[in-house]
């Protein structure tokens, strides 16, 4: 029946698109026929008829497009439609204005009463995302229903009629067939997986007739590429909702580390200051004993501050609380005074500390109390991985708008795979035995990239062919203020 109200609107559109254009050329072509019977022959004229005759052919294909528009004006506006929607599909990321907009185009294409598209939620359900205007919003139909289980078994489009004909069906309750009343037609929604993500229920057409099959194509079509757009908006925001987790947990961490090593700071500073006091008494005793004593508590008091404050300057980057004061700062003074500091650490392990400072180095824009740390982390991390009787080489150069500081040490060469994870927190390499042999938490080099960052800089690693490696960073060389500067 329903292929037989297609074949009449096909029909009767051809027809009067006959009559518009055959009418016309019927009068020309007797007109034509009768100026050339014998003495009534007119030259001038019959060019001309043969000219108007030829002329129709043109306007008969512009007639046919004026009335196929007119007896398939929403087959036009579906067309145009779904042009725009195929163009704007990859960029869904809501998938509730994504089914808004899918009911929305299905109803200009099909005029139906009520369309409603419902997707799986986590309990198996099929819940409604959107429905037109009218229809109820809490369309849902529960996973026990046996049309879902036909659906999914058999994947393919269910019309209403056939509910009284299918064996599987005859079980639906009173509340079940309630679920999907006035329903005319099930499409599902398969993934390529052939996993029903969803299902379309089409309720009856506003002109009163049946689907017939080009709407079943057309159906057909539209949810075979919805089902593949719904299942990547599904994983989108499955995966933004992962990540979004990730982040919360990763931020819970950070806090708490930033809680505990703050904690931490208080008795650990009273600690020191005690066992500084504390030795000067009893160096006035001259108890060697106990001045070793209380030498190991304070030194021990001293790395565990110097771990917690790591911990501490890690925490304060990964959320962004560390402000860096700014200034003119001369790189080769902020060196020099590092490399005083931690000379009798060299020297107690037996290395020796080269410094290559060139003349008339420019001043960097830096913090200065920050640039030292980094130093500061560089150059114990040389210490520690370098052997006995090493040397040690801190070169300082001028490229371009740059100062770049290196750092050589005599340790081990980084491998390729350690060089792309040096810099991460808590990485300690991937040779077990250096890391038994060498305690630490293994946060210099990253809080180290961090500060580097920070100051508009960059920091690598590159490894030397047998032995050692370079650890180069760089600072943006200051430029003073000119009053071009300032009018900027």
């Amino acid at each position: 029946m329903s292929g037989g109200n297609d074949l009449f609107r096909k029909s009767a559109s051809y027809l009067v698109m006959s009559t518009i254009v055959a009418v016309p050329y019927v009068a020309l072509v007797s007109l034509a026929t009768t100026l050339l019977r014998p003495g009534l022959i007119l030259p001038v004229l019959i060019p001309l008829l043969i000219v108007l005759i030829l002329a129709l052919h043109p306007i008969w294909n512009r007639v046919q497009n004026r009335v196929h528009k007119c007896f398939y004006q929403q087959r036009y506006n579906f067309l145009k439609n779904l042009e725009s929607f195929n163009q704007e599909v990859h960029s869904i990321s809501d998938i509730g204005n994504f089914g808004s907009s899918i009911v929305e185009l299905l109803n200009q294409a099909l005029e139906d009463t009520h369309i409603s598209l419902l997707l799986l939620t986590e309990s198996q359900d099929y819940n409604a995302i959107a429905t037109t205007e009218g229809s109820s919003a809490n369309v849902n139909i529960k996973r026990n229903n046996p049309v879902i289980k036909w659906l999914k078994l058999n994947m393919k489009l269910l019309r209403d009629h056939e509910i009284n004909l299918i064996p599987q069906l005859q079980a639906l309750t009173d509340k079940q067939k309630k679920q999907i009343e006035n329903i005319e037609l099930f499409a599902p929604l398969i993934t390529p997986s052939n996993e029903m993500v969803g299902i379309l229920l089409l309720g009856p057409q506003k002109s009163g007739r049946k689907y017939d099959q080009s709407d079943e194509q057309l159906i057909t079509t539209i949810t075979k590429r919805v089902s593949i757009e719904l299942e990547n908006a599904r994983l989108y925001n499955l995966e933004k909702g992962m990540r979004k987790e990730l982040e919360t947990q990763d931020e819970q961490k950070t806090e708490f580390l930033y809680s505990i090593a703050h904690e931490l700071k208080t008795p650990l500073a009273a600690i020191i200051s005690s066992s500084e006091l504390l030795s000067g008494e009893i160096s006035a005793r001259s108890n060697h004993r106990e001045e070793n004593l209380i030498r190991n508590v304070s030194r021990s008091a001293w790395w565990m501050n110097k771990r917690v404050t790591e911990l501490l300057d890690l925490a304060k980057l990964e959320i962004s609380t560390i402000e860096l004061n700014l200034a003119p700062v001369n790189i080769g003074s902020v060196i020099k005074d590092i490399a005083s500091r931690l000379f009798y650490v060299f020297k107690n392990k037996g290395q020796t500390l080269k410094t290559q400072l060139p003349k008339g180095l420019p001043k960097v824009n830096g913090d200065l109390e920050r640039l030292e740390q980094i130093m500061f982390n560089l150059l114990s991390n040389a210490n520690k991985y370098s052997p006995t009787d090493s040397v040690i080489m801190l070169h300082v150069v001028q490229n371009n708008s740059r100062v770049v500081v290196e750092v050589e040490d005599a340790g081990p060469s980084v491998s390729d795979q350690d060089k792309k994870r040096i810099f991460e927190p808590y990485y300690r390499g991937s040779d077990y035995d250096m890391i038994k042999r060498l305690p630490g938490l293994s946060l210099g080099l990253a809080i180290c990239k961090k500060l580097v960052i920070q100051h508009q800089g960059e920091i690598w690693v590159t490894p030397k062919h047998q032995r050692g490696n370079i650890f180069s960073f760089s600072i943006p060389i200051h430029k003073p203020e000119t009053p071009a500067n300032k009018k900027k």
